[in-house]
């Protein structure tokens, strides 16, 4: 893995290891096993949205939110929502 990014293994046999997340650097690990990467580094979203007031006037709202996975639950992340869970809880489609 490169520098801001870490793993979590995906095991066919033992299913996610949930105690650990891997870091940077070389990894070995069985041909048949996954290793999913994500970038823990501080990542931005915007959107774009309107909104009514009080007396009923369109109001244009612009967000942006910067994030970054907390990295020892980085495992549970994979679990519960995947590995583009950056479009997933991000996206307001």
């Amino acid at each position: 893995m490169k520098p801001g990014e870490q793993g979590v293994l995906y095991s066919r046999l033992f299913g996610t290891e949930l105690s650990h997340a891997y870091t940077e650097g070389l990894t070995v690990i069985w041909p048949w096993n996954i290793m999913y990467i994500y970038d823990v580094r501080a990542q931005q979203v915007q959107d774009k949205f309107q909104v009514l007031s009080k007396d009923g006037l369109a109001i244009a709202v612009e967000i942006s939110i910067r994030f970054h996975p907390i990295r020892h639950s980085l495992p549970f992340v994979h679990v519960e929502i995947g590995p583009d869970y950056v479009t997933k809880v991000g996206s307001s489609s």
